[in-house]
């Protein structure tokens, strides 16, 4: 094992580094749990027999100029409690990056850092001079999840997309659709976008008829 591991993850001291290989302006990390159990979700046993492996793909922060990306190894164990109902889980990782993400915690808190001061484009661009290359509807998604960082669901209307009969869900949050103007809500800003999308749905009917 590399010594290493200390440094590239120093939130994450069960993490081992397995193998380091380089791809043109990328770094690929492969890296494994220490720990030689995993506990269940449900029923929080802990579980030595593996049922399986695959490998999970994170985006990280860079590191010396060089985009990285890391191939996580993750086992599969058999729950061993036979009163739950989950048979098979995967170990989870929970000091280096959220649930189902595709990137790491530190690399969700840059791109955060960055839609805040700069939002959509300037942000894109930002983040591609420092190898985290995003687009700008990426950043205004990081945007409008610093504003709601509390776990709260902003407030939304519905609206309809030009000829289509399903609703659009407009979400009412500043990173949606952008920066309100000095002297006007967020909230009026949604409401006004929301007019243009009845708006042009109207004018659509208009036509077709």
């Amino acid at each position: 094992m590399l010594s290493l591991t200390p440094f590239l993850f120093p939130s994450s001291p069960d993490l081992l580094l397995e193998q380091l290989t380089c791809s043109g302006q990328t770094l690929f990390l492969t890296v494994r749990s220490s720990r030689r159990t995993g506990s269940c979700p449900d029923c929080a046993v802990s579980a030595e027999k593996v049922h399986s492996q695959y490998v999970r793909t994170l985006a990280d922060v860079p590191l010396m100029e060089y985009a990285v990306q890391l191939h996580v190894q993750v086992r599969r164990f058999f729950c061993c409690n036979p009163a739950c109902g989950r048979k098979t889980f995967a170990e989870q990782f929970p000091d280096l990056t959220p649930t189902y993400a595709r990137r790491t915690h530190r690399q969700i808190g840059r791109l955060r850092a960055i839609a805040k001061e700069l939002g959509g484009r300037p942000g894109a661009r930002e983040s591609t001079n420092v190898c985290i290359p995003v687009s700008r509807h990426t950043h205004l998604a990081f945007g409008g999840s610093c504003s709601h960082s509390s776990g709260s669901r902003p407030p939304c209307a519905w609206g309809r997309r030009l000829g289509s009969t399903s609703r659009t869900n407009v979400w009412n949050d500043p990173g949606r659709f952008g920066a309100a103007p000095c002297g006007r809500s967020a909230a009026g800003s949604a409401g006004r976008n929301l007019c243009r999308v009845a708006t042009g749905a109207s004018r659509g009917r208009s036509h077709q008829s």
